[in-house]
């Protein structure tokens, strides 16, 4: 499995304009919507916000990667944002997040959900890889940076 497998293009944003947590999910969720017709931005946004209730998704390195299961969905979504300026996202290290992985699975979706986290999870704990990723501008720039 590869990520750009599941990185289209579309669901990668390089220049968020949300300046607090809810207000980056909500750009997230719509991006996520506005390019699968079977999904509604509110239910994306509902679900994560639910599971970073439980904890926040925020790994350090100024990477987060909020993760839930959708019922309904077909298939595991992936996208991407980037804050240039970085937002106080609870991370575990207590530095900004400029990067976030947003991961929507099927409720009985097990091996694609984790093995996505997994190779994310592996990407932040790069530091070159995660400096690339703030540092990109582009949409392109950015999944470029992610895919190789």
């Amino acid at each position: 499995m590869r990520i750009q497998e599941f990185l289209p293009i579309e669901l990668v944003n390089a220049d968020l304009s949300g300046d607090q947590p809810t207000s980056v999910l909500t750009e997230l969720s719509q991006m996520i919507a506005d390019a699968n017709d079977e999904l509604d931005a509110t239910r994306v946004l509902t679900v994560l916000e639910e599971r970073e209730r439980l904890g926040s998704t925020g790994i350090g390195h100024g990477i987060a990667i909020p993760h839930s299961k959708l019922p309904g969905l077909n298939s595991v979504i992936l996208a991407v944002g980037r804050s240039a300026r970085g937002i106080d996202f609870d991370s575990m290290d207590g530095e900004p997040t400029h990067i976030f992985f947003v991961i929507v699975a099927p409720e009985d979706s097990v091996g694609v959900h984790l093995s996505l986290l997994a190779r994310i999870s592996a990407l932040a704990e790069d530091e070159y890889i995660c400096k690339a990723m703030i540092g990109a501008t582009t949409a392109e720039e950015l999944r470029t940076i992610i895919i190789t």
